[in-house]
């Protein structure tokens, strides 16, 4: 079996209570034709002198300030030499032969530019709480509108030179919290071809209260759900199919919805009272 070459990306600041176990998930795959990419956001918890004892494993390894995840992410993209490249969390960790499952699935799809592999989300205690595999894994409109799962993800170097990077931060300079929904939306709009795998190993994402994806920060909400509304109107004529302009509506509309719920909730009328006036009526009649 070919095994092409696998660029892994971990990005992390103060860390230190998961870190390990995501290191060592990924070193016991064994997977010949490894390229681990280690990118510290200036720890100071410990995470420094953890990621020390693995040092001779990294293929780039640097410790300084960035502006953020999608930053680094977007580094670790321009570092990667892989013919592939994938996101492990520091928090997270891979279960089963992953990385061996990637490189037979695009053996059996060489015209796929994403692979992914099964998904489950575990608290602390490694209970399941939810679990995603066969189509729930699919690159489609309809899938997106869920938890997008990312970082279970594998993708072709190649499609980053095609379509672009994560989008790191909007016209105005803020910080996208849903620059990955935003490609993979942008790879549905452009029909990139897509492959998962056997459901024989797991991405594990860690749910807990200190989680920077997973937690529930409601401002971190509000924040995700203003932006759904931008990427729902930025792509809405992208998708002239019928069947998908209604799931763009239904994302368009329930992101609103919930704007105006959690700003009722923070008593921000104000804010409520605007949502209101600026609804978006035009996209009814499209």
């Amino acid at each position: 079996m070919n095994l092409p070459k696998i660029s892994v990306v971990t990005t992390v600041k103060n860390g230190a209570e998961f870190i390990e176990r995501a290191i060592k998930s990924l070193l016991d795959q064994n997977y010949p034709n490894l390229e681990y990419i280690f990118l510290d956001a200036g720890s100071t918890d410990g995470t420094l002198e953890i990621a020390e004892k693995y040092k001779e494993h990294f293929a780039y390894f640097h410790s300084k300030p960035d502006k953020g995840a999608n930053f680094a992410y977007n580094l670790g993209i321009d570092i990667a030499t892989g013919e592939f490249i994938t996101f492990l969390n520091a928090d997270d960790y891979y279960e089963g032969n992953v990385l061996f499952e990637i490189a037979k699935t695009y053996e059996e799809n060489p015209e796929a530019m994403i692979i992914s592999c099964p998904t489950k989300f575990v608290d602390v205690s490694d209970k399941i709480l939810k679990e995603f595999k066969g189509s729930d894994l699919d690159i489609t409109l309809k899938r997106m509108m869920r938890p997008c799962l990312t970082n279970c993800r594998f993708f072709k170097k190649e499609l980053f030179q095609i379509l672009g990077k994560f989008e790191a931060q909007d016209s105005s300079g803020n910080y996208l919290m849903s620059a990955d929904r935003e490609f993979l939306i942008r790879c549905v709009a452009n029909r990139i071809k897509y492959a998962n795998t056997s459901d024989n190993c797991y991405y594990a994402y860690l749910v807990h209260a200190n989680s920077s994806t997973l937690a529930h920060n409601v401002n971190n909400i509000i924040k995700c759900h203003n932006q759904h509304m931008r990427i729902a109107e930025r792509y809405f004529d992208k998708f002239p199919d019928k069947t998908e302009r209604k799931i763009m509506k239904r994302f368009l509309y329930k992101s609103h919805r919930r704007l105006v719920y959690y700003n009722m909730i923070h008593f921000e009328l104000k804010k409520v009272f605007k949502l209101i006036l600026t609804f978006p009526f035009k996209y009814l009649f499209k």
